[in-house]
């Protein structure tokens, strides 16, 4: 194979190495900062934790029925960290901001492997460290910062292959891989962009691709495996097929499936637009000369700023701007809200100016995104038909196959923000590798250049302010709610008696014959003698109250004990 890439790295020095370490420090001390100390769950994480329990008190892997991945390797990570002094939550966050530690690590060597300077690395990697999501989900014991960090060290070796060509860093990729597989079948979207990428280079690497080929049967066949052996021992997780049931329930009405995935890949590439600004600012001027140069061009650019104006407009004048999905973000913050009265505006909403600031970020970055792949495409055929298939163009192929193979069944069953980690470092990555690309062949204007800058720095700052913010508040509210329901379990009340919100209960009572009921939450509910929650209800009476400071508005949050009035 022809390589006619060879990545750029910078010469060694103590300046340049504490460079590329100040993001992980300042991420550290970000966490820190946010404190995420409480032995308590969050959001799903009471189901991976009680199955870490399980592990360490019989030796035995059984999943709660609240899991529809494979999490193998997440309870084993997680079981580890719980050794040294016994089964906690707050060992359980560690291992979580560990794995989040070695992510960013793995990215900053990722980008520094395709020849990005210090500077832009170092910019880059605090742009997905301080992604909301991703630091949000570092504070908790989820399984998305533990399989995106995963991904990114399969990624790593993967990009030192396709330089290199030793085999040995292809056995890391792969092995990186299928350790991912053993926290999310989703994983399955590395070894079929490697192989993809293999089949489609003119002079083909059989050994790379004989390699690529067993890793996904060999993928496919673990869990094949994993289901048979969860099945013989009856302990397959209520929700383990659940994903493929929507799927088929999907397929049976083909308009309502179309229009579904329509909606879903509008949603995320609104986030994507959002989470990748600062760095495609970076791109526009070469976006700008790139389409400008050919027929049409200057019209296809037109064509997408009023695309993505009449977007901002009509999600602003309809009241459906930013946050367009569940999960993470929401209108309050970061974190989900998962107590009794979520649905009744329990927490006051961010001003709107806010978020109609960041749809503005997430309709132009999303039209920026489309554009900036249209090229990358253009010079994947461009490169194709020249036969010039270098290192570069291979990675190309494996990002956007990947990032297709990982989003496609997402698109196609259901959508949660969270679900955005492993697209956002590949597109980043993909990016800065253009970035570099256009920076050698044309440099930009002084005047231009500080303006660009400007912006994707007061964008990224922004983006780092409301992720440490939104991540404090939530943990501190969420400390004020379990500080209440400790009191609670100290005045002799039961579980069964308290409707604590979804952590709570799912914690203590979890069921999956559970009967959901019109009168009560969805969560195992026994008896809603007792409810946590934030606004006073009709006939209940406060027993008990606790507050929680924030960061964000409205700065101070009162948590309420309601006792239902009689009892």
């Amino acid at each position: 194979m022809t390589a006619t890439f060879t990545p750029r790295l910078p010469a060694g020095s103590i300046a340049g190495h504490a460079v590329l370490a100040l993001p992980i420090v300042l991420w550290i001390v970000a966490v820190a900062v946010i404190n995420p100390l409480g032995n308590f769950p969050l959001n799903d994480d009471w189901s991976f934790a009680l199955a870490v329990r399980h592990l360490l008190a019989t030796g035995e892997f059984r999943p709660l029925g609240w899991t529809s991945m494979t999490l193998v390797g997440h309870v084993l990570w997680g079981a580890l960290f719980c050794l040294p002094a016994g089964f906690s939550f707050n060992a359980l966050r560690i291992a979580t901001l560990v794995a989040g530690v070695l992510g960013l690590v793995a990215f900053c060597a990722l980008l520094q492997a395709l020849g990005c300077d210090r500077r832009k690395t170092a910019f880059a990697t605090v742009l997905f460290g301080f992604n909301p999501i991703y630091l949000n989900l570092a504070n908790t014991f989820m399984t998305d910062v533990g399989f995106a960090a995963l991904s990114l060290f399969s990624t790593l070796f993967f990009w030192r292959y396709l330089v290199a060509r030793q085999p040995g860093r292809l056995l890391w990729a792969m092995a990186f891989a299928i350790a991912a597989l053993s926290v999310r079948q989703l994983a399955l979207f590395l070894p079929i962009a490697m192989l993809a990428t293999f089949i489609v280079e003119r002079e083909k690497d059989w050994r790379a691709i004989a390699l690529a080929l067993a890793t996904l049967l060999v993928s496919m066949a673990l869990l094949h495996a994993f289901d048979a052996w969860l099945n013989a021992r009856h302990a397959t997780p209520a929700l383990y097929g659940k994903p493929s049931e929507i799927l088929f329930r999907q397929f049976a009405s083909p308009i309502t499936f179309v229009i579904g995935v329509l909606q879903n890949v509008r949603r995320a590439l609104a986030y994507l637009g959002w989470f990748l600004f600062p760095v495609l600012m970076w791109r526009l001027p070469a976006i700008v000369r790139a389409y400008a140069s050919v027929t049409l061009g200057k019209t296809l650019l037109m064509v997408a700023a009023i695309i993505a104006l009449a977007w901002f407009v009509a999600m602003v004048a309809f009241h459906h701007f930013m946050p367009v999905a569940t999960n993470i973000v929401q209108t309050s913050g970061l974190g989900p809200v998962l107590m009794h009265d979520a649905d009744n505006g329990n927490l006051a909403a961010l001003p709107a100016a806010f978020w109609i600031s960041i749809t503005f970020l997430a309709a132009v970055g999303g039209i920026l995104l489309l554009l900036d792949v249209g090229l990358t495409i253009r010079t994947i055929v461009a490169n194709f038909r020249a036969r010039q298939i270098d290192a570069a163009t291979s990675l190309r192929v494996f990002v956007l196959i990947g990032v297709c193979a990982y989003l496609g069944p997402i698109m196609a069953i259901s959508y949660y923000d969270r679900y955005l980690m492993p697209p956002t470092f590949l597109l980043i990555a993909l990016i800065m590798l253009e970035g570099r690309a256009e920076a050698t062949s044309a440099p930009q204007r002084p005047w231009t250049a500080q303006s660009i800058n400007l912006i994707s720095t007061l964008t990224l700052l922004y983006m780092c302010a409301f992720s440490v913010a939104g991540t404090h508040d939530y943990m501190n509210w969420n400390r004020a709610r379990w500080q209440l329901l400790q009191q609670l379990a100290a005045e002799g009340v039961a579980p069964e008696r308290i409707d604590g919100g979804f952590e709570f209960n799912g914690l203590h009572m979890y069921d999956p014959a559970y009967v959901v009921s019109a009168s009560k939450s969805f969560w195992w509910v026994h008896d809603d003698e007792y409810i946590v929650q934030f606004k006073p209800r009709d006939d209940y009476r406060i027993v008990a109250s606790a507050d929680a400071e924030g960061w964000l508005p409205p700065f101070r949050r009162e948590l309420l004990v309601l006792k239902r009035d009689g009892s």
